[in-house]
C-alpha cells in the first residue's frame, strides 16, 4: 500500500473469522509481528468501496502484545 515500507494490510481471525485490516504509517513500528502472531488491537471499522464492492475493513490505530491470563 502506497509507498513500499510506509503502510501495511494485515490479514486478522479471530473466532473462524477474518476480517482485513490497513495500518496507515505504521510499517516501521509493527515490522516486528510474525504470521499468527496473537495481538490486542486498537481499531476503527470502515467500509471499503472498491469497483462497486463493499466490505468492511479495520483501520489500525494501535497494536500491542496481549495480557496474560491471571
Amino acid at each position: 500500500l502506497g509507498r513500499p515500507g510506509e503502510h501495511l494490510k494485515l490479514q486478522l481471525e479471530q473466532g473462524g473469522k477474518k476480517l482485513s485490516a490497513k495500518a496507515w504509517r505504521q510499517a516501521e513500528k509493527l515490522a516486528h509481528l510474525a504470521p499468527g502472531q496473537r495481538i490486542d488491537l486498537a481499531h476503527r471499522p470502515e467500509v471499503n468501496n472498491w469497483k462497486g464492492r463493499k466490505s468492511v475493513e479495520l483501520i489500525v490505530k494501535g497494536v500491542r502484545s496481549p495480557r496474560s491470563a491471571s
